[in-house]
């Protein structure tokens, strides 16, 4: 039977658009779990919503909740974030995780320049919605800007990234990936449609012909198990970006290394707790295929494994085992809307209280 938890308990949700995302998302669980009617006070259409609509489940000690959105885009993904922290209220940070398309190479912070590689993970600083904007007889004017921006990490997740992205916890989480890749078995192949160096071609010309890497690198999977994780801006919207000029234009005059569909969305309802996680599978040009799709989605799986695993802590810990709630005799008042979670105690000034008294401090 199935472990039973409240949906307090829940710190984590993860949004995937695409089944093949979902499928890699769902091998991650250490354990599906159910939400227990009788710790909640649920309407029908939330407990309709849950068993219906999402995958509860826990990775390490974290409890996380699976969000599979009907279909691409920002609006299905800002529609399903706006519910699922209506039924969630404790998600103290939410993840938009699986594929994306990606500029060949950027300069880094030091200067050099970086080429990402198919299977490269992209992990978000921040945001831009690049289809937002004017139709002119010019041509389309993007809206950018503090007015138009979208929400930005705050600063408990951007000292987070900073730590996540040191040397040391890079090559933490590159040898989990290479490791999660060996046990899932996954094969390395070359990818028949690169163009690496291709800038403003739309034709499908001969991918060999573009390649900015030897013929040898491209059969052996780039970079052997291992993948690179690129840090930087991405950008989201509703269009699919298949033409690597707009896609460079884009990339010079916004700064993103990355382009996927519902990042603007979810983040407009987590305000500041959104962290966007994916794996490169094309890089947003006429070669765009879905040869890729399943290697970069088990790849940004694998490695928020190992980012909630190893090197994130929610601010809440919530025991796995003889899980209790109390609250303090002479403070219910304080605790009303507040439900703390506690190893057992023999500290006198708590009692036990059940679930569903904690939404009525009287009970206290």
């Amino acid at each position: 039977m199935a472990r039973q938890v409240s949906v307090n308990d829940i710190q984590v949700a993860i949004f995937l658009a695409l089944q093949v995302e979902v499928n890699a998302m769902d091998r991650m669980l250490d354990e599906r779990v159910t939400i227990n009617p009788n710790q909640d006070i649920l309407s029908p259409w939330a407990r309709a919503h849950i068993s219906n609509k999402c995958i509860p489940g826990r990775i390490g000690d974290i409890y996380v909740v699976l969000v599979p959105l009907p279909r691409m885009g920002t609006e299905p993904a800002a529609s399903a974030a706006t519910t699922c922290r209506h039924i969630f209220p404790r998600v103290e940070l939410a993840l938009v995780v699986g594929v994306c398309g990606a500029v060949p190479s950027y300069r880094g912070r030091d200067g050099t320049n970086r080429a990402i590689g198919l299977g490269d993970v992209v992990i978000s600083e921040g945001f831009e919605q690049y289809n937002l904007g004017s139709s002119t007889p010019e041509g389309f004017q993007r809206k950018g800007g503090p007015l138009y921006g979208l929400p930005q990490p705050n600063q408990e997740l951007r000292s987070f990234i900073a730590k996540l992205r040191t040397p040391r916890e890079v090559a933490e989480v590159q040898e989990q990936i290479a490791d999660g890749r060996t046990i899932c078995r996954y094969k390395k192949g070359r990818f028949a449609g690169d163009s690496t160096t291709a800038t403003a071609t739309t034709a499908k010309i001969p991918w060999h012909q573009f390649i900015g890497r030897s013929f040898a690198h491209v059969q052996s999977g780039y970079r052997s198990a291992e993948a690179a994780i690129h840090f930087g801006l991405v950008a989201s919207g509703n269009t699919v970006i298949k033409h690597a000029g707009y896609r460079d234009n884009l990339a010079k005059e916004i700064g993103a290394i990355a382009f996927e569909m519902e990042g603007a969305g979810v983040c407009t309802v987590f305000e500041g707790t959104t962290l966007i996680i994916k794996a490169v599978c094309d890089y947003a040009d006429a070669h765009k295929a879905k040869e890729w799709q399943p290697r970069a989605a088990l790849t940004a799986a694998i490695c928020v494994k190992s980012i909630l695993t190893s090197h994130w802590s929610p601010t809440r810990l919530i025991p796995r085992r003889g899980l209790k709630a109390y609250c303090t005799a002479s403070n219910a008042s304080e605790y009303a809307g507040i439900i703390g979670y506690l190893e057992d105690t023999t500290d006198p000034t708590f009692k036990k209280v059940s679930f569903p008294d904690l939404y009525n401090p009287s009970h206290c």
